[in-house]
């Protein structure tokens, strides 16, 4: 699988011009040469492998290339190094090396809040310190994507026939009508708060609450009378 043709694609990925490419052969033809191999430039230009697609990740930062693929942006200026969730530790550049993008999806800010940068906490991609190391261990900061995609995924493995805990989340769309859910639920995925084993503890709590109790009947005559008072005042 080292040959496969696929690293031939993630090399083109992360070297659109072939700026690292060409060095990176150049330089291994040129050991292959020394060790005596008289065809090894013709060859080694052929050769686009893992090998290859490591040397050319090690010196790319990772989360450039991901969010300004078509650019020069993050190739050949790797300062530092970061914990991702999908790649493990990855290189990352100067502007990258205070985990300023998701370490999940590798989205930077420039994506991920597109909006005024002082009101990250108002804009639903804002990206946030990680408190959720069960899910995403030695990963600094997460986007609101990959939070909401990690709690869905896990509603759905929860779920049963006699517990739909995916529909008592609200779906796609989050929207509980559970109001001690709906609170727990934002916190974590608007403002990374807890983590989404928290969140699901607290859903199976008030799913079998309004499920085995009159808490649902109790709550909506609640919320009646305080409307009627509200009207009457």
């Amino acid at each position: 699988m080292a040959g496969h043709d696929f690293w031939v694609a993630a090399c083109r990925k992360l070297d659109r011009q072939d700026i690292l490419g060409r060095s990176v052969l150049a330089h291994e033809a040129q050991v292959a040469t020394l060790a005596g191999s008289a065809n090894a430039d013709a060859d080694l230009r052929l050769v686009r492998n893992y090998h290859h697609f490591q040397l050319i990740s090690q010196a790319c930062c990772l989360p450039c290339r991901v969010n300004r693929p078509s650019g020069k942006d993050g190739i050949g200026n790797m300062k530092n190094t970061l914990s991702t969730a999908p790649f493990g530790t990855v290189s990352v550049c100067k502007a990258h090396r205070n985990s300023s993008f998701c370490g999940v999806c590798l989205k930077d800010i420039s994506l991920a809040s597109l909006g005024d940068h002082s009101q990250l906490g108002k804009v639903p991609e804002s990206l946030f310190e990680n408190e959720d190391f069960e899910t995403w261990p030695r990963v600094h900061t997460t986007c609101f994507h990959c939070r909401r995609d990690a709690l869905l995924r896990t509603a759905t493995l929860y779920s049963s026939p006699d517990r739909n805990l995916f529909e008592f989340l609200g779906g796609p769309s989050l929207d509980t009508k559970d109001y001690e859910a709906r609170s727990t639920v934002d916190s974590f995925v608007d403002m990374a708060e807890g983590g989404v084993n928290d969140v699901i503890n607290v859903l199976l709590e008030r799913h079998w609450l309004r499920a085995n109790t009159n808490l649902g009947s109790l709550l909506d005559q609640a919320v009646a009378s305080a409307r009627l008072f509200k009207g009457r005042a």
